[in-house]
């Protein structure tokens, strides 16, 4: 008896790698998809648990109208545009002018600054018919536009976020605990870069970082009211950049511009009244005697004078041009090949030798910001600074000012002034820069107020950050050149890392100065620069 089997062999290694390798593409193919549908979850508009939206219920008791900048659809400059406070339909006033900020007056009017030709003005214009009414050269008047309505009746309201996607709104009151009215979590692109007291009620008016307006009831804090989403349907259209509330009868945040008056329609002369007939004579009365002289009384001793008014508290600040009152300059406003080269001295002055060694050598200007604190510390560095270049005010201890209440930056800008003359005999104004550039319109109101106008940068050379942050002269001379342009600021420091004692400004800066020079720029300095703007 014959008995037969079947033996199977075995699969090629070749085969059986390939099926190996399938599986494992198909597994990362599953891992892959898996992974792009976590992202989009976690990239999609996220819900806002503490801070509900109620777009489909504007509360039409708030009273008032807001006025806000859009920018246009062609990319050419912003659309005026406004809205009832309480929601609703937003109409265009004009998108013809170039704007740079709004402000209302009493009588119901809007006031734009537009850049101008041949130079910025300030113009008021019928909010209805978008009709220009008149106009005045903003350098003369000299008018912020910028009302500051973070403060009423002893409450202020304070914005804090944490970069993250997290809001809070608080309100200050002169005594007694902070109340907190928004806490909003979110994306990043949610949180809140500036609010308002309303003029009347207990609103505040919020605008997050999408160009939304938020309108928040203090009394009902657990909720907000979206007041717009992009005035227009069309998306090309960006988001809202400046706002101002409007209440008649309430005139706190709105300005009044000196020769910035309506023109009046001039009214027809009133008729001629009708010719009263001639009264008749009366007959003339009998004289009477005359009195006797009687002797004339001593005078009365005349009053002292009355004293003269006190002056202005708050003067305008010396050479300081409209375009700095509530705004700052990032760039010189000129097409000339001229840069500023400015320095920020705060930490220490490790620098510094080499800073002017290489300023003098080559004839170069410059101009430094100096805090209180470095003075007081280096006050011989600091004085041979002040003796050779302007210098401006960078406050006493370099903190974030939009964090201090009103009193605390002005003793921060005061101190520092003070520190600075004392020092060098050379007084800072009226040249400031914000230390980390952090500022909202409050804060730079503030220094506008002290004589001072902010003064920013163009672009920061980041030589601060050190070998340790991975930056070399090399990546500096870079950055300056990548971003070179007529009227352009540099930022550079003089102190040295404070872990690597690394000095790249200083030792990048002959490389800067024989790089822009080749390319036909020749080097001011902030005082210059506001004589060139001036004309």
């Amino acid at each position: 008896m014959t008995t037969s089997s079947t033996i199977t062999a075995p699969a090629p290694p070749a085969a059986r790698r390939g099926t190996r390798t399938a599986v494992i593409l198909g597994i990362l193919a599953v891992v892959a998809l898996l992974g792009v549908g976590v992202l989009l979850f976690l990239l999609r508009p996220a819900p806002l648990p503490s801070f509900p939206l109620l777009a489909e219920s504007p509360d039409a008791s708030v009273p008032g109208t807001v006025a806000a900048l859009q920018p246009s659809a062609t990319g050419t400059g912003d659309c005026l545009v406004v809205l009832p406070a309480g929601g609703g339909a937003a109409s265009v006033v004009t998108c013809a002018l170039e704007l740079e900020g709004l402000a209302w007056t009493a009588d119901g009017n809007l006031v734009v600054r537009t850049p101008g030709d041949p130079g910025p003005a300030l113009v008021l214009l019928d909010p209805s018919s978008g009709r220009e009414l008149a106009r005045v050269d903003a350098d003369t008047a000299r008018v912020r536009l910028a009302g500051d309505r973070q403060l009423r009746d002893g409450e202020r309201l304070q914005l804090t976020s944490d970069g993250r996607g997290r809001t809070r709104v608080d309100i200050l009151p002169g005594d007694g605990p902070v109340r907190s009215i928004v806490d909003l979590r979110g994306p990043r692109d949610y949180e809140l870069r500036a609010a308002q007291w309303s003029p009347v009620g207990p609103w505040v008016l919020a605008l997050d970082t999408r160009g939304r307006l938020l309108l928040v009831d203090t009394e009902a804090a657990a909720v907000a009211g979206l007041l717009v989403e992009g005035i227009t349907p069309d998306p090309a259209d960006g988001p809202l950049t400046t706002f101002a509330w409007f209440v008649p009868g309430e005139d706190h945040g709105t300005v009044s511009v000196p020769g910035l008056e309506p023109t009046p329609d001039p009214e027809p002369p009133p008729p001629e009244p009708a010719p009263e007939p001639a009264p008749e004579p009366e007959p003339e009365p009998e004289p009477e005697p005359e009195p006797e002289p009687q002797p004339e009384p001593a005078p009365d001793p005349q009053p002292d004078p009355a004293p003269a008014p006190p002056p202005d508290a708050s003067p305008e600040p010396p050479g300081l041009p409209g375009s700095l009152l509530g705004a700052e300059w990032s760039r010189i406003p000129t097409d000339q090949r001229v840069v500023a080269l400015t320095f920020d001295a705060g930490a220490n002055a490790d620098g510094v030798a080499s800073i002017l060694s290489t300023l003098e050598r080559t004839s170069t200007p410059a101009t430094f910001f100096l805090t209180g604190r470095f003075v007081t510390n280096f006050p011989d560095q600091s004085r041979t600074i002040a003796a050779n270049y302007p210098v401006g005010n960078h406050t006493q201890d370099h903190p974030d000012l939009t964090t201090l209440g009103d009193a605390a930056v002005l003793t921060q800008v005061r101190q520092a002034e003070a520190a600075i003359i004392d020092a060098t005999g050379r007084d800072p104004r009226p040249y400031f820069r914000f230390p980390y550039g952090a500022r909202d319109a409050r804060t730079i109101g503030l220094v506008n107020d002290a004589g001072y106008g902010s003064f920013r940068w163009t672009v920061d050379t980041l030589g601060w950050q050190g070998t340790s942050g991975g930056r070399s002269v090399d990546t500096v001379v870079g950055r300056v050149l990548e971003t070179l342009q007529p009227g352009q600021i540099v930022l550079l420091h003089v102190g040295s890392h404070p872990s690597d004692g690394s000095t790249l400004d200083a030792d990048a800066l002959p490389r800067i100065i024989e790089e822009l020079t080749a390319r036909g720029y020749r080097f001011i300095t902030l005082p210059d620069a506001l004589r060139l703007a001036s004309g």
